[in-house]
């Protein structure tokens, strides 16, 4: 089981993703986990199925990086004892978005992840960010969106409106030509999201291209970004990945009017 595993403005489809104001950034530039980052809780996280593994390992390096002097590192490889389906392997900085307030961030959001796929060899899915809204009155545990990538390295959109309690659904890419994750360069991930009940939305654009479009679609109520995380979390059934991150960003836009096509 995974614990952690669209829109038109005044008529006019977003063909690339909005701008609005950049609220939190991490771009590893002091060798560490999200060090820039203020008034913030964080955690690194290197388990296999819940449990601390040396079959992950993150590690900040200067030899691949998208700007500045270090990315985020992130290598597992196959855990022989843990190939059961709900043993995720996951290596990432765990970010809890409640600042010293204990205000979350107000959605709709874009999100932005510069990825550096160099080794993908897997039978299974692959997460790049997992974002989980505050609880509100019947969301004990908020609602939790992942964006992933398929065994076939195509981008998808898992979700479940009641996190750890009901029904999840995958968004695939709706928007042609379907596109895969190339190896070995770097990719810029942006996903826009907006709990908002039945006025929700979810768009996916790969290197500024929309791939994934759902408009009017209800991943959650009215909430806002409380917690989350960026970076290797991958089903158990693989044999090595390597990946890369670099300078994440979350941005609050401007509610579009969310229209079906």
């Amino acid at each position: 089981m995974r614990f952690f595993l669209s829109l038109l403005v005044t008529g006019a489809a977003f063909a690339a993703a909005p701008q609005g104001t950049i609220v939190w950034t991490a771009g590893f530039e002091n060798g560490d986990c999200f060090p820039e980052v203020k008034n913030f809780n964080r955690d690194l996280a290197q388990k296999v199925n819940g449990q601390p593994s040396p079959f992950v390992d993150v590690t900040w390096q200067s030899a691949v990086t998208h700007s500045g002097k270090f990315a985020e590192r992130e290598h597992t490889i196959r855990d022989p004892h843990n190939l059961a389906k709900g043993a995720s392997h996951r290596g990432y900085c765990f970010q809890s978005w409640q600042s010293t307030n204990g205000a979350p961030i107000p959605t709709p959001i874009v999100v932005t992840a510069w990825v550096y796929l160099e080794k993908f060899d897997s039978r299974d899915w692959l997460s790049f960010i997992t974002l989980i809204s505050n609880r509100t009155e019947g969301y004990p545990n908020g609602s939790i969106l992942t964006l992933d990538m398929t065994a076939s390295r195509e981008l998808t959109v898992w979700y479940q409106p009641k996190h750890q309690i009901g029904p999840s659904f995958h968004l695939d890419q709706n928007v042609p030509p379907r596109v895969k994750m190339p190896l070995n360069r770097w990719v810029k991930l942006q996903i826009y999201v907006d709990w908002n009940g039945a006025g929700g939305a979810v768009k996916v654009w790969q290197d500024g291209a929309l791939v994934i479009d759902a408009p009017a679609l209800d991943i959650g109520p009215p909430s806002g970004l409380e917690k989350g995380h960026f970076g290797l979390y991958a089903g158990p059934d693989l044999n090595e990945i390597t990946m890369y991150n670099d300078d994440l960003s979350v941005e609050t836009v401007p509610r579009a009017v969310a229209k079906p096509r």
